[in-house]
């Protein structure tokens, strides 16, 4: 029985850049067990997670959790996961952005990390 679907938790993704996001994968019940691949951007980071199946009604459930560091460059950039059991056969999960914040040291306030000019006034 093919995988049918993955679905991608927690959404949305907002975290603090430095900390870890720890999402997870979790596959409909197929035989054989699926296979998750992680994406970040379209690059594979599937070597930051780990994996484990559970038995649903004599079928394999696959769960993979993502463990990786954030760092502002990684705001806007989108993470998602693919499952696949049968050859040329796969499934994709929701596709989620990072949303990542940085803490402004100079200032002490958290702000969105964006590309953004930020004019210093003077008070007189």
């Amino acid at each position: 029985m093919p995988v049918t679907s993955v679905a991608l938790t927690p959404t949305p993704i907002t975290l603090i850049a430095g900390q870890q996001m720890n999402l997870t994968c979790t596959t409909s019940a197929s035989n054989p067990q699926a296979n998750i691949t992680w994406y970040k951007s379209s690059v594979d980071i599937t070597s930051q997670s780990t994996w484990t199946t559970q038995i649903d009604g004599g079928l394999l459930r696959t769960i993979s959790s993502l463990l990786s560091r954030v760092g502002k460059q990684d705001y806007g950039k989108q993470v998602y996961c693919r499952a696949s059991n049968i050859q040329n056969m796969t499934v994709t999960s929701n596709i989620t952005s990072l949303n990542v914040i940085c803490k402004c040291k100079q200032f002490h306030i958290y702000a969105v990390c964006v590309h953004v000019i930020i004019s210093q006034i003077l008070l007189r």
